[in-house]
């Protein structure tokens, strides 16, 4: 009869894929290597189509790249701390010791200054620093790199040196780093002290 058919059709055992699995309905796929979405899909067995039951938005793992609380991705990884530290080994900085007898007539070059390298790409910190005498004065500037370096001086630097040495008196400057040759060529002038780094740590 009509009945005992569709009793027999319904009743009948799953085939494919779907007859694999001990569930007979759902097949579960696990995203975790990424941040995309996590799909659980029914198998559809009466014919044979897959349906979207739900999406659960999850964070992949990343524990074998990243450290607790790192915000970059790869932060952490043996790739990144090997990038990072080439960058840092190949910064140069330094400070630069003068001595001001007008320091009404230094302060004003002071933002022109600070203006003109706060463009710059490659210049990481720039400042300026006074003792308590009032006279002494420390810059401390550090740069991506030697090339950063000679675009400061040239570019930043040089249409303001003339005013700058007119009022200001170079007592001292230590270098630190990894200055190229061709760094050390354009400032052979001014006879820096160069320090050369043996031991130690950069966070």
């Amino acid at each position: 009869s009509g009945a005992t058919r569709n009793l027999s059709r319904t009743s009948r055992p799953l085939s494919g894929r779907a007859a694999r699995h001990k569930s007979g309905f759902l097949i579960n796929q696990k995203r975790e290597l990424t941040s995309l979405p996590v799909l659980r899909y029914s198998s559809g067995h009466r014919k044979g189509r897959l349906k979207i039951l739900s999406v659960v938005v999850t964070e992949g793992r990343r524990a074998d790249r990243t450290r607790s609380g790192a915000n970059t991705p790869f932060e952490g990884s043996i790739f990144y701390r090997t990038m990072e530290a080439r960058m840092q080994s190949e910064q140069v900085y330094w400070v630069f010791t003068v001595t001001v007898d007008q320091m009404d007539k230094f302060t004003p070059l002071i933002p022109k200054l600070v203006a003109a390298t706060e463009k710059e790409p490659g210049a990481l910190q720039f400042e300026f620093n006074t003792g308590d005498d009032q006279k002494t004065v420390d810059i401390f500037e550090r740069y991506s790199d030697s090339k950063a370096a000679l675009f400061h001086q040239t570019e930043s630097f040089a249409p303001l040196s003339k005013e700058f040495f007119a009022v200001a008196k170079l007592t001292r400057w230590v270098i630190y780093g990894t200055p190229s040759d061709e760094f050390k060529k354009a400032n052979a002038d001014f006879h820096p002290i160069y320090m050369t780094r043996f031991d130690g740590f950069v966070r």
